[in-house]
């Protein structure tokens, strides 16, 4: 029985009229509270009529976030004001239930002020909302190769809506159907049928029946004027209130589909074809499990006959843990179609038994047939012999664990990166190498680890291999030597190699590098090329060496005009140095000599011995005064200075500055002309060409 203050009259009539909507009478000021509810609050949230008087919060408290803001706004609404709002509550179960609210703000005599209204349950219509989406979408599988056209219409026949299907269907653009009457979509026959239809509607709405909904064929005009038959299904779109707001409609071309149907014959027939010819095992299954088809491939994968494989139970198909898992697959799938939910679609990897005894790996997918009315019809199933694959990928993993292997114990640093930018590995080696963690490693930036002219090398490759992979060219592979910064501070020179890994379609996926330290190579090289241009014994550059020097420094100076000269440079007696010392002591004048020589020049001037006792240095900058000058200063150094294994020793230098006409070897013969001049002057001299 309703609780409360009881309304007047005329809320008695509406409670007669619509018996289970919740009636309530809420004072909003200058307290909240329930004045007066019926019993039928009680079926919509789970609080009684009761409780919801002594306590509004019992009823208020159930809504959700959401809806509390609405209801905020419904509270606030101005005397003589009304309001339609929907509200999402906690039904006592733990559910959650919707309604609607219809509710008007009035303000007594009194002052106080309250909302009168109704709430409607509209669970139920939110639900058939949810199954109409699931409804719709078994349609569009079931009909997944038709074209249809959907459209909505007022009651006015007033086209409002028209798919983009409806160009493929009957030519038109959407607007053209849109502006077109019933007249001109229609034939006669079919204007008829449309208008019986709508007759048929209003009927049973001014009845409160039923209304009808309409499924049935028709026959529409194409823009180039031919007649296409169309299946046609609409359905009425009713309002809160009740009246048929507008009509929906889907079209399907029937001639379309009758094509496909042919069409559809045919690919039976080539499907069957090919189960019968297919290297896969394609079977069917009724509802029950029972086997109703098996291809000739089971012959050939497993060793029996078709007639066999139908007669098998699952134990003697699947080894105990794969009959377990299609066993669990059956019952989720009937489980679910109970439900009313999507069928599962089963893909998994199972155990099966050849005739022989052996076990095969076998890849299994199971595909569940529904008709319209969800019902389970049959079960396909491929049944795949992956046996060799398989193989295959633990072939891989093996293959792949010792090229790890290989990785995390070779003496290059080996890494990889994404096509991210992002450091996929890096390999131990890299603590040998440059000294941090391959940890460290993954998350270091290229100044971290390159000096400036490395990192901008690399740099380089990188936006040429972006630009290559943009451009659809040719990923380029780098090949080139850098510096290293080390954890210590300090540099090593390392060979980089960066080749980026492609797949079948020609994509970079990644890229893979391999860095060797070539740093002892380097500094052997160095020695080699230090061995090759220096003389052994003295340390200053080689003839052959020095003639290259020589030749450069000549092509250049003809280019600029600045003045060259060159000092030939004998050791006066050396022939008597050593036969009076030794071999040894000559060794250590030679020795002496050199570094005399180069501690008496700038760093700029070139020193090469040029065979036994002769040496010639190049003077940058030079004319023949300053030569002479530079060069008694030199013979000074060797003369004026006792050497300790042959006491003292003189030379004697001839001078030739480079001239308009001269090339290396008439300079060369100019120098040696002027030395020989020096020691015909008696030794311990210098002489100018």
């Amino acid at each position: 029985m309703s609780q409360g203050a009881p309304p007047d009259g005329e809320w008695f009539r509406r409670l007669a009229d619509h018996g289970a909507l919740v009636f309530f009478i809420l004072r909003v000021q200058p307290d909240l509270a329930f004045e007066f509810i019926n019993d039928a609050l009680e079926s919509q949230i789970g609080v009684t009529a009761g409780e919801a008087l002594a306590d509004p919060a019992a009823v208020l408290g159930r809504i959700d976030a959401a809806s509390a803001e609405r209801l905020a706004e419904a509270l606030a609404l101005p005397p003589g004001s009304e309001t339609t709002v929907e509200l999402v509550w906690r039904h006592r179960d733990g559910h959650e239930r919707a309604s609607r609210i219809r509710a008007r703000s009035r303000q007594r005599e009194d002052g106080s002020v309250v909302l009168e209204g109704t709430a409607r349950d509209i669970t139920q219509l939110r639900e058939a909302e949810v199954e109409l989406q699931l409804s719709e979408k078994r349609h569009r599988l079931m009909a997944e190769n038709a074209w249809e056209v959907i459209w909505t219409m007022a009651m006015d026949t007033t086209i409002t809506y028209v798919s983009p299907a409806v160009e493929q269907v009957r030519g038109l653009t959407p607007e053209e159907a849109m502006s077109e009457s019933l007249a001109e979509a229609l034939t006669p026959e079919s204007v008829q049928i449309a208008l019986g239809y709508f007759q048929e509607l209003f009927e049973a709405q001014e009845k409160g029946a039923e209304l009808p909904v309409f499924h049935g064929e028709v026959d529409f005009y194409r823009k180039d004027g031919s007649v296409m038959s169309a299946d046609l299904q609409v359905i009425p779109h009713v309002g809160d209130d009740g009246h048929i707001v507008e009509l929906l409609g889907v079209s399907r071309d029937i001639s379309e589909r009758k094509r496909v149907e042919a069409e559809l014959r045919k690919s039976e027939e080539r499907a069957r074809l090919m189960a019968e010819n297919a290297w896969e095992i394609i079977w069917t299954a009724g509802p029950d499990g029972t086997a109703t088809y098996v291809n000739a491939a089971v012959e050939r994968v497993r060793g029996i006959t078709v007639e066999q494989a139908m007669d098998q139970p699952l134990e003697e198909i699947y080894t105990p843990s794969s009959a377990d898992g299609i066993r669990t697959y059956f019952r989720d799938l009937h489980a679910a179609i109970r439900r009313g939910e999507d069928p599962p679609v089963y893909r998994e990897e199972h155990e099966q038994y050849r005739a022989d005894g052996s076990i095969m790996v076998s890849e299994t997918q199971v595909i569940p047939h529904l008709d319209k009315n969800g019902r389970l019809v049959e079960i396909i199933g491929v049944t795949r012999d992956i046996s060799a694959r398989k193989k295959a990928e633990a072939d891989l993993r093996r293959s792949e664990e010792r090229y790890r292997r290989l990785a995390e114990n070779a003496w290059d640093v080996v890494w990889t990166m994404d096509m991210d930018a992002r450091i996929t590995y890096v390999s131990p080696s890299i603590h040998r190498v440059l000294g941090i963690t391959p940890e460290d490693a993954m998350f270091a930036t290229l100044r971290q680890t390159l000096t400036p002219q490395s990192e901008a090398s690399v740099l380089d490759y990188f936006r040429r291999l972006w630009a290559a992979i943009e451009n659809g060219t040719e990923p380029p592979v780098l090949r080139d030597e850098h510096e290293y910064r080390r954890s210590d501070g300090s540099t090593l020179i390392g060979e980089l190699q960066i080749v980026p890994n492609v797949d079948a379609d020609g994509r970079v996926v990644e890229v893979l590098g391999v860095t060797r330290d070539i740093s002892q190579r380097k500094a052997f090289e160095a020695e080699l090329l230090r061995l090759a241009v220096t003389d052994a014994l003295t340390g200053v550059w080689n003839r052959r060496h020095g003639e290259q020097l020589f030749q450069a420094e000549l092509t250049d100076a003809r280019e600029t005009g600045r003045p060259l000269t060159l000092l030939m440079l004998d050791i006066d007696h050396f022939k008597s140095i050593n036969d009076r010392y030794g071999h040894q002591a000559g060794d250590r004048v030679l020795i002496e000599v050199s570094r005399r020589l180069q501690q008496g020049l700038p760093s700029t001037d070139v020193v090469a011995r040029w065979g036994g006792e002769e040496f010639v240095i190049l003077l940058r900058d030079a004319d023949i005064e300053d030569a002479v000058v530079t060069a008694e200063k030199l013979r000074g150094l060797i003369a004026d200075n006792v050497f300790l294994d042959a006491g003292l020793v003189t030379a004697s230098i001839g001078a030739a500055e480079l001239t308009a006409g001269d090339d290396l070897d008439s300079w060369l013969a100019h120098a040696d002309e002027a030395l020989y001049k020096a020691k015909r002057s008696g030794r311990n001299a210098v002489r100018a060409y």
